[in-house]
């Protein structure tokens, strides 16, 4: 070795040395890893969905998907969920249901993280690939039904504190109907709101009797009026203002004489022409004097005026009677106004007496209808909580199932290699330049 040999000089002359250590390192690396028992690693993702399921039987708005089931982003949700799923009670209850592993072995071979997508990583290493799956995949089923137990406990609670709502509710309905009741039974009706409706009903139709009678008294004292202003024209029944009131008619004693007279002119007209031709003068005048017969008994009326009687005017004597059925129908009238209108005044002196009572009836009739309003919320709100609870949806999502894995985690045989290969570089680099310092050494103390 001379002054000006560089390094790389150096490690040319020991490349042997790097060479050999380099490959020994890995082989050594190589054979170790070929013995160490192999572990695996069996992962579950789950998440918690931004917004929760609704469910109502009132509003299908509320049961309409918004969006996705996506995983929430809140970091306090996501600490609340590590913080249950390390607790030490769960990894308990897991160890339970795995045969041949304790709760310490979980608490090392178990471990929790969140992922850059808000997802909750269970990581389980174990020997035996499907034990890691088994003990993955009872972890995400105890802590869903965890949770979900925990929830519905609480819903549970909510419900049955919903039931005694309810049932307080009903007994204060109940307590309010028997006092209205006693109120009213108190007053001498069992449905005063019937009585007041019907006596409204009975004033009303009092009221309309009322205005009927009056609309039909007005009209008699027209019908009067008119009937005397009548009489007033007619004329006074005095026997000099005496009218004709009837007359008989006979049987006209001209048509039995022309009739007569008509067959005795036909005996002497058939005589004549049995002696003259037609055309002699006696035929001819005789048929003149049977044509005038006969002309003059056509121009007869068949009946004639017999007697007449007079009397005084039957115009006036109708009015007169129509005079006195008015004044009979409007004593009637005014009678039954009289009636009706004292009716009136009773139904309504008992109407006024109603309103107290009826502004009680509805403040009962308020406070019952807030109570029944209330009680039905209530009982919707019960079958909500009650159906939901019957639901087999989680609250939980999982994003990934776990499954068996069939290549080791560890160790990486790969990985393990090249480690030992770049150790054994470093070592041999070390040992060869460590071979030529003794070597410069040994040649001063030579020297020297």
């Amino acid at each position: 070795m001379t002054p000006s040999t560089g390094p790389i000089q150096l490690l040319y002359q020991r490349l042997y040395v790097v060479v050999v250590v380099t490959i020994a390192a890995a082989l050594a690396a190589w054979f170790f890893s070929e013995r160490v028992t192999p572990i695996y690693r069996s992962q579950a993702r789950i998440f918690l969905p931004m917004r929760g399921d609704a469910f109502s039987l009132t509003s299908e708005e509320a049961n309409m998907p918004t969006g996705p089931r996506l995983p929430t982003g809140s970091a306090e949700l996501l600490d609340s969920l590590m913080g249950l799923l390390e607790a030490a009670d769960l990894r308990q209850l897991v160890a339970a249901q795995i045969e041949g592993r304790t709760s310490a072995d979980l608490e090392k071979s178990v471990s929790f993280a969140v992922d850059k997508f808000n997802r909750v990583t269970i990581s389980v290493f174990d020997p035996d690939p499907e034990m890691a799956r088994r003990i993955a995949e009872t972890y995400v089923r105890e802590f869903r039904v965890r949770l979900d137990e925990t929830t519905k406990a609480a819903m549970r609670s909510n419900a049955d504190l919903l039931v005694q709502a309810i049932e307080d509710t009903e007994r204060q309905i109940h307590e309010l109907e028997q006092e209205r009741l006693r109120f009213l039974q108190g007053k001498g009706t069992v449905d005063y709101s019937t009585e007041f409706a019907m006596k409204s009903e009975e004033v009303a139709l009092y009221r309309r009797q009322v205005a009927t009678l009056d609309a039909k008294v007005a009209s008699a004292q027209q019908g009067i009026a008119e009937l005397e202003r009548q009489l007033a024209e007619r004329p006074d029944a005095t026997p000099e203002n005496f009218v004709p009131r009837s007359r008989s008619e006979v049987r006209n004693p001209r048509l039995d004489q022309l009739a007569s007279e008509i067959r005795a002119a036909e005996v002497e007209l058939a005589e004549l022409k049995t002696k003259y031709r037609p055309k002699h003068p006696d035929v001819v005048a005789k048929e003149e004097q049977l044509k005038l017969l006969r002309d003059e008994l056509a121009s007869e009326s068949e009946r004639i005026a017999g007697t007449e009687e007079f009397g005084p005017d039957p115009m006036r004597e109708d009015l007169e009677k129509q005079l006195v059925t008015q004044r009979i129908a409007l004593e009637a009238a005014n009678g039954e106004r009289a009636r009706y209108q004292e009716l009136l005044e009773r139904a309504q002196a008992e109407l006024m007496a109603l309103p107290e009572v009826a502004s009680k009836l509805e403040d009962f009739d308020s406070r019952l209808k807030k109570l029944r309003e209330t009680l039905s919320l209530s009982r919707s709100r019960l079958n909500e909580f009650q159906l939901y609870l019957k639901r087999d949806t989680s609250y939980l999502g999982i994003a990934e199932a776990p499954v068996a894995p069939q290549t080791p985690y560890l160790p990486r045989t790969d990985l393990a290699v090249l480690a030992g290969a770049l150790l054994g570089l470093v070592l041999s680099v070390t040992l060869a330049v460590g071979m030529v310092r003794a070597a410069v050494f040994r040649q001063e103390a030579l020297w020297s």
